[in-house]
This record gives structure tokens, C-alpha cells and sequence, in this order.
């Protein structure tokens, strides 16, 4: 494609296409010029560095990563200046148009069910900051936007297949004390485990 207003670009593979949008951006020399013609879906999660993201392999990515993909494709179905043009022949899709490997919506819709289930089960903490008391976090019948019969108290719920990232969630003091419990569920340091208020200590 030529113009001085449109380039040849593309999609993720959740749809991978080509399109037209704005040479400013995918012009040979400009930000998003390795997206131009060919399908680098994975570019748009782990970036373009020496090359290795220039594919449309999404082999190995987590959930998270591919909800990133999906959402780049969304905004591309969805921007008014962008009009799909074709298909990009690959992994996806054949050199007639045919589609040959399907995106994994399943997964992400079951990730999504997850973490629905995980929202009701475990409902987020609330949280303050102040200059003077610094953090804390407690919960409420209504915390997280999740209406219940029972307060419970602050833990730090480590997110699934990851030791690295915790948030604070409201559970049942009976739950938390079950001891299959233990790994996933984190009293915070320094409180009390039947408080429902937990000041928030900086680890050193």
C-alpha cells in the first residue's frame, strides 16, 4: 500500500490482518515499522528487542500476556482509523484466506471465569494511604465491590502461577486457617490473624 496517510500494518493473531492506519506510525523508520506486514503478535507483549517478538509464535505466554494480545486486537477492530484490507498468510491464516490455527479465546475465557470466581471467593481488601499513619487495609461485609454475609480478614492471595505478585483479599477466618491453604494465603506481617484491619509493613 501507498500513501502518505496509510501504510500496510497488522493485526494480532487473534485476527491477524492487514490494514491501513496511519504512516506516521508504521512508516519504514518509525516506531511500529516492524508490525508493517507481517504478523508479529507477540511484539506487542514482549516487544520488538533483537528480533526475537517479530513472530507470530505466542507459544509460552501467559494468560495476562495474551488478554494483552487480545486487547491490541480489539483496539484494531474497533479504531476508525483502521480498515481491514486481507489477511496475512502464516500461522493463522493460508494464502486463499483459510484459517488455520485458531487464537485461544477458550483459554481466555476461562481465565476470565477464573478470575470471576476468584473475585467472589477471595474479594479484594480496602485500602488506604495517609502522610501520617502510612498504609492499611481492612475489610467490610461490601469490600471489593463484593456483597456478603461474612467480613473476613486481610491476607495476601498470591496470584496464580506466579510466587512474585500478592494482593490483599478478604477470607473467611475459617478458610484461612486451613492448611492447604497456608502457601496461597499470607497472614501480613506484624497483624494480628483475627483483625480485620492490617497495618501494612515495608519489608526491609
Amino acid at each position: 500500500m501507498h500513501g502518505i496517510n496509510a501504510c500496510a500494518c497488522t493485526c494480532p493473531a487473534a485476527s491477524p490482518r492487514t490494514t491501513l492506519g496511519p504512516s506516521r506510525h508504521y512508516a519504514p523508520g518509525h516506531a511500529y515499522a516492524h508490525f508493517a506486514g507481517c504478523d508479529s503478535s507477540r511484539a506487542f507483549v514482549t516487544g520488538p528487542d533483537d528480533g526475537k517478538g517479530l513472530t507470530d509464535d505466542l507459544s509460552g505466554l501467559s494468560d495476562a500476556e495474551l488478554g494483552s494480545v487480545a486487547g491490541w486486537h480489539e483496539f484494531f477492530v474497533t479504531h476508525e482509523n483502521y480498515t481491514r484490507v486481507g489477511r496475512v498468510s502464516g500461522r493463522y491464516y493460508d494464502t486463499e484466506g483459510g484459517a488455520l490455527e485458531l487464537f485461544p479465546w477458550e483459554r481466555l475465557q476461562a481465565a476470565e471465569r477464573r478470575a470471576e470466581q476468584l473475585k467472589s471467593e477471595y474479594p479484594a481488601c480496602n485500602s488506604r494511604w495517609t502522610q501520617a499513619t502510612g498504609s492499611e487495609v481492612w475489610c467490610t461485609a461490601k469490600s471489593g465491590g463484593v456483597s456478603r454475609d461474612w467480613v473476613g480478614v486481610p491476607r495476601l492471595l498470591a496470584a496464580e502461577g506466579t510466587a512474585q505478585k500478592e494482593r490483599c483479599a478478604c477470607v473467611q477466618l475459617e478458610r484461612s486457617q486451613q492448611p492447604g491453604l497456608q502457601v496461597q494465603l499470607r497472614p501480613y506481617p506484624g497483624c494480628d490473624l483475627e483483625a480485620e484491619r492490617c497495618k501494612v509493613v515495608k519489608s526491609k
